[in-house]
């Protein structure tokens, strides 16, 4: 019996393109996704420790404010971090699929 390989593997005329389409989508995907997930982290982080250092130097007094900022930040980080990072997968991800349909309905367009 032969050794035969995944359609999608195959050199053949109808499944190559798909194929190249496929590892484009994928990696189309994976940058749109991890560039939104990447910048909305660092912006939900960046706004959190511009909030603290506002919350601390608005109320106390700059010694005051120096111990809480340095008490306050790694407790904003524990708490923070995990939020943050799940919403900015989220977006990411749904980022990477908007992507991918905009991509593909272009296609359709183009080659329809």
């Amino acid at each position: 019996m032969p050794l035969t390989t995944a359609p999608i593997l195959s050199p053949t005329r109808t499944s190559l393109p798909v194929a190249i389409v496929f590892c484009y989508s994928a990696s189309m995907f994976e940058i749109v996704a991890t560039r939104t997930a990447r910048t909305l982290y660092a912006l939900v982080m960046t706004g959190g420790v511009g909030a603290l250092a506002w919350a601390c130097l608005a109320n106390f007094s700059l010694l005051g404010a120096v111990v809480a900022f340095c008490l306050g930040l790694p407790l904003l980080a524990l708490i923070a971090a995990p939020v943050a990072a799940g919403g900015a997968l989220v977006a990411g991800v749904l980022a990477g699929l908007v992507a991918i349909a905009g991509s593909s309905a272009r296609r359709v367009r183009v080659g329809g």
